[in-house]
């Protein structure tokens, strides 16, 4: 029973992506673009962190350097 289920939504989802207008197309494009909008916000908060890190460690250097 699970498998028949299963292959029936497939169909159903199969159908709704051939047919463009349905939300279920619209919804895999709208996954593709927010996959790609959280991409480019990880890379921004890595480069911050990276940033951070090097300021952390310049400052860390001049205290030692003056002490």
């Amino acid at each position: 029973m699970f498998a028949k289920n299963a292959t029936r939504t497939g169909k159903r989802i199969k159908a709704r992506l051939q047919n463009r207008n349905a939300p279920a197309s619209n919804y895999y494009k709208n996954y593709l673009e927010s996959s790609k909008i959280f991409e480019r916000q990880f890379s921004k908060i890595a480069s911050v962190k990276k940033r951070i890190f090097i300021s952390l460690k310049l400052l860390s250097a001049k205290y030692y350097t003056f002490q």
